[in-house]
């Protein structure tokens, strides 16, 4: 899931949200993630799939990069992700 180099990237693209391995990487206090990738899910990203997604954004310090195109996001969901963008203004 890690990328080479410098930059490091969780790649979730054109796959399940599966919550339990989503679980795992939550439980480190921090994570060194620059891009996160979640487009075209398999799974809906509402709900709990999305609160993980963004847990995961908001505990990424060097995070620069958020795919979540082509994804059923509802009204809701998209408000959770504002929020989260409001804080993290150094993501593309």
């Amino acid at each position: 899931m890690a990328g080479t180099g410098k930059s490091t990237s969780l790649n979730y693209a054109r796959q399940p949200v599966d919550s339990a391995k989503l679980n795992v990487i939550l439980k480190q206090a921090t994570l060194p993630y620059e891009e996160v990738d979640f487009s075209q899910s398999q799974t809906s990203l509402q709900g709990d799939a999305l609160r993980l997604v963004v847990n995961i954004c908001r505990r990424c310090p060097k995070l620069r990069v958020l795919k979540l195109f082509k994804n059923d996001i509802n009204d809701q969901g998209a408000e959770t992700i504002a929020d989260m963008l409001s804080q993290k203004p150094e993501i593309d």
